[in-house]
């Protein structure tokens, strides 16, 4: 294993690598080399290649141990590192896209992704393996990825995090689009998760709780047990906490607008 000292060493190099190379004006990419032991998250990162025009979006992530690194170069192509081929990652993250598709789930989140991906082996799983305290359906590019990981979990209840209104739910893909997903979709895919283990459910999502027989009570009914959900929109900050209030300016200043509501099957 490298030393903490060396990896921030190299990471202070190629830090300074490019910040020279963007005074050149010229796009830069980037690119997430893991060295030695991956987790799932970081392959799935690496198996992009140099695609990253953001350097935050190579950057992100880092978990204990973590010994990967953000590589410029100056386009997509990239240059051949020893020991590094994008190619690899790609191969074991197309694995398991076979295999969720083969088990019926078409479209599937970064979450079921990684847990395939784990399933397949050749990566380790890192104790903050971006989805490994509850069932987050979300991509890893979407701004709330990143918090909805320092919700503090409450007694009796598996969180489960994922785009929602009223009505139902959506999650945000790679490219950032919403896509739809049915009640007995998410229900599937709640069930399937490694991360629940069949108790009550708290909704990590916006408004799903406000209506009576809207989207937590559909979803208490098909889960047939009970289900937690905030009655309007849910802001969660990069440390973990959550506040209820229907717009930003209001949620910044503590100004409530809604409360957690509980919803029992019928």
């Amino acid at each position: 294993m490298i030393s903490a000292a060396v990896l921030q060493a190299q990471r202070d190099a190629i830090a300074k690598l490019s910040d020279a190379m963007k005074k050149d004006q010229a796009p830069v990419f980037y690119c997430r080399v893991p060295s030695g032991d991956c987790c799932a998250f970081c392959a799935m990162q690496a198996a992009d290649g140099w695609m990253f025009s953001d350097e935050s979006k190579a950057d992100e992530g880092w978990h204990n141990d973590c010994q990967c690194i953000p590589v410029p170069a100056w386009d997509k192509d990239g240059y051949q590192i020893e020991g590094f081929d994008p190619e690899e990652y790609a191969a074991m993250r197309d694995d398991a896209l076979e295999a969720l598709a083969e088990d019926g789930i078409e479209n599937p989140t970064d979450s079921e992704i990684l847990a395939q991906m784990r399933k397949g082996g050749g990566v380790t799983d890192a104790a903050a393996d971006p989805v490994a305290a509850s069932p987050i359906f979300m991509s890893s590019n979407d701004p709330l990825f990143q918090n909805m990981q320092n919700v503090e979990p409450i007694g009796g209840y598996t969180d489960v995090a994922i785009h929602g209104n009223e009505d139902g739910f959506s999650y945000s893909d790679r490219s950032g689009a919403q896509v739809p997903v049915s009640v007995d979709e998410f229900t599937s895919r709640i069930q399937s998760s490694k991360d629940y283990d069949g108790g009550p459910v708290r909704l990590l999502s916006c408004s799903t709780g406000g209506y009576s027989d809207g989207a937590a009570q559909q979803l208490a009914d098909k889960l047939g047990v009970n289900v937690m959900a905030p009655t309007d929109t849910l802001w969660v900050y990069p440390n973990g906490d959550t506040i209820i209030s229907k717009n930003r300016d209001e949620a910044i200043k503590g100004i409530t607008s809604g409360t957690w509501k509980v919803f029992k099957p019928r």
